[in-house]
């Protein structure tokens, strides 16, 4: 949702993301893992990074985030705006 709000001029097929240094989405196609354990033992990190490239110049912004719980998740789903 972030990457469609951004006030960029976004190519939708060049985007690359990575978890860690884990890369998951390649030209906007999911990449299959030869080690799906490593992506899980990098979930389970205290921080993790995520990087959205979007393939289309040299800005950088960084987005600290808090950890999105299950009980998180079920409260604020629970109603509407």
């Amino acid at each position: 949702m972030a990457i469609g709000n951004a006030d960029a001029l976004i190519y939708p097929n060049n985007i690359d993301i990575h978890i860690g240094s884990i890369q998951i989405v390649r030209q906007s196609s999911i990449v299959t893992l030869d080690n799906e354990e490593a992506l899980t033992n990098a979930l389970q990190e205290k921080e993790i990074t995520i990087t959205v490239d979007l393939n289309i110049g040299e800005a950088k912004a960084q987005l600290l985030t808090c950890d999105l719980t299950y009980d998180y998740v079920k409260i604020n789903s629970a109603y509407t705006t």
